[in-house]
């Protein structure tokens, strides 16, 4: 479970190209069972675990407008 408020912008670029950025800074919850595989992680003892996290965002797009 995560948390990511974002900032983004969005231009034109003539009349059909776009271009689009953003970036955020979010807070992220890691619910582990013991002996299971989630992703990158895995919890080999022998109690349940919750990891908490920061986790960074970004992206860039570029688009075209028909």
């Amino acid at each position: 479970m995560s948390i990511i408020p974002t900032w983004g912008i969005k231009r034109s670029i003539g009349d059909h190209f776009t271009y689009e950025t953003g970036v955020g800074l979010g807070y992220r919850l890691v619910f582990l069972k013991a002996n299971s595989y989630n992703g990158h992680a895995q919890n080999v003892d022998d109690f349940n675990t919750t990891e908490s996290q920061y986790t960074p965002y970004l992206h860039l797009r570029i688009g075209y407008v028909f």
